[in-house]
């Protein structure tokens, strides 16, 4: 079984990472495309590592994006974010990922889908799993995305360049309502869990939120506190499921639980208090309005999601939701949230207008770094009847136009013809094949007579003008004077 070499890109967004592709070197069949995904990253995977693949085995490594040239006016790429499961063979790609959309703008100038502009280069982002776009505002130098800044973001080792996400308009992407019940609290009926409060909210992606202490916690687990506890992920996931019908998102929570993994995310919160976050950092209770956690495909999450606090901020922003009241009081506009989340402190900017059940969000801003990390071609195992249909990937280099002419039959190589050798050469060549006379009496009187020097004139030879030698009438012999032995010896003496 041959493997497939695929063109991607190994990059991290945020506190997420994934594995990005240009729409064009991917094939037209989804389920062909999804089959090659899902190997690619490792799944499905009993054992929850992605160890066959490049995925990471956890929520925020498993992740793919498909980025072209944009078909949207008024945009310059496309982009479609994939979220896949690790023991499922399943892509989820019913919302976006907040994080991973910060590496999007780098990879689309280092892939020359859009010009760079030496400063900050605007890259729109037509973000095709919601219908909404996005601008990121990159920083550049010498033509590249910088990656090397003093911005640092809790939950990352290393600082970075600051990119800039203006999500416009982000509200009702996935249900189309900013509110998909109409209402700001709804009170769910969950068979043994008995009756919950709840704020459903479709900003960035689908969320839910309730108060951590309703769910019997503090608000300030842990990861590791959530994760090995198997009971409480099951309590969260029913929640979930039953939020998700209630939203239109799955008919049934089972469907929700098997089709609809990705969202809605489920979120709880509670009041700032004294925390240490991850690392060992200690976080002060006035640093923060809130505290929050976020559950993202059955995992709490190593710090937020980006669109977790895209919704978070826009319920902070709006009277009488559950994370209004739990910062006290609806933020004042212009006013950033900070939030607690398990890595630190995050702040975001959401810009929210109405009243009522009315409610307007034209722009939610957020900081992020980004890094292409890893480049080349992603192996995957594909029977050989899928590799001839996988399109070649297109070659940036430049078309190069050259001469067409119609090839002559090469023929068999003939013998080259001798050269034409000068005169005297022809005539010795023939004496030397003739047989040789016999010689005649005097030697003297056979010897050709020495040819004359040319001429020169200065430094340089003389050459003859060949005009002056009539092609037409044969040439002359040459007269030959014979030795005069007597005479030459009389002048000698």
């Amino acid at each position: 079984m041959n493997q497939l070499k695929i063109p991607a890109a190994w990059m991290r967004g945020g506190t997420s990472k994934g594995l990005f592709f240009r729409a064009d070197v991917l094939p037209a069949d989804p389920a062909l495309a999804n089959r090659i995904l899902l190997r690619a990253v490792g799944s499905p995977d009993p054992y929850g590592k992605q160890s066959d693949g490049v995925g990471g085995g956890t929520s925020a490594t498993s992740k793919i994006a498909i980025v072209g040239k944009s078909t949207q006016e008024g945009c310059d790429v496309d982009y479609l974010f994939g979220h896949v499961a690790i023991d499922d063979a399943l892509i989820d790609y019913a919302g976006n990922c907040g994080n991973l959309t910060a590496a999007v703008g780098p990879f689309a100038i280092e892939e020359r889908l859009v010009p760079a502009v030496e400063g900050m280069t605007t890259v729109r982002i037509w973000q095709a799993n919601v219908g909404k776009v996005i601008v990121a505002h990159v920083p550049v130098k010498h033509g590249l995305p910088v990656v090397e800044s003093d911005f640092r973001f809790d939950g990352l080792a290393f600082p970075g360049a600051e990119i800039r996400l203006d999500f416009l308009d982000p509200a009702g992407g996935s249900t189309g309502k900013l509110f998909p019940t109409g209402n700001k609290i709804d009170t769910l009926d969950i068979p043994d869990l008995g009756k919950l409060k709840t704020t459903l909210i479709d900003a960035g992606n689908p969320t839910v939120f309730v108060k951590a202490k309703d769910l019997g916690l503090s608000g300030f687990e842990t990861p590791d506190q959530v994760n090995a506890n198997a009971e409480l992920l099951a309590r969260l996931e029913t929640i979930r499921a039953h939020a998700a019908v209630a939203m239109g998102l799955a008919e049934t929570p089972d469907e929700a639980t098997r089709l609809r993994p990705a969202i809605p995310k489920i979120s709880f919160v509670a009041k700032p208090a004294d925390y240490v976050a991850a690392g060992g950092r200690p976080v002060a209770k006035a640093d923060c309005d809130i505290t929050a956690r976020i559950v993202s495909m059955g995992k709490l999450h190593h710090a937020y999601t980006g669109t977790g606090a895209i919704a978070l901020a826009v319920a902070a922003c709006i009277p009488a939701t559950i994370v209004s009241q739990t910062v006290g009081k609806a933020l004042e506009a212009g006013r950033e949230l900070r939030f607690g989340q398990p890595a630190g402190v995050t702040t975001m900017a959401a810009e929210v207008e109405g009243k009522g059940s009315d409610w307007n969000v034209p722009k939610v801003s957020m900081g992020r770094s980004a890094r292409r990390l890893m480049e080349g071609c992603v192996l995957v195992p594909m029977p050989a009847e899928l590799a001839v249909k996988l399109p070649e990937p297109v070659s940036t280099e430049p078309v190069i136009w050259a001469e067409s002419k119609p090839e002559k039959r090469k023929a068999k190589p003939k013998q080259k013809p001798k050269e034409a050798a000068p005169p005297r050469a022809k005539q010795a060549d023939k004496a030397a094949r003739k047989p040789k006379p016999e010689p005649l009496e005097s030697a003297a009187e056979t010897q050709p007579a020495a040819a004359e020097p040319l001429a020169v004139e200065g430094d340089a030879l003389a050459v003859p003008d060949a005009q002056a030698v009539d092609k037409d009438k044969p040439s002359k012999p040459r007269r030959r004077r014979r030795r005069k032995p007597k005479a030459a010896a009389e002048a000698a003496e």
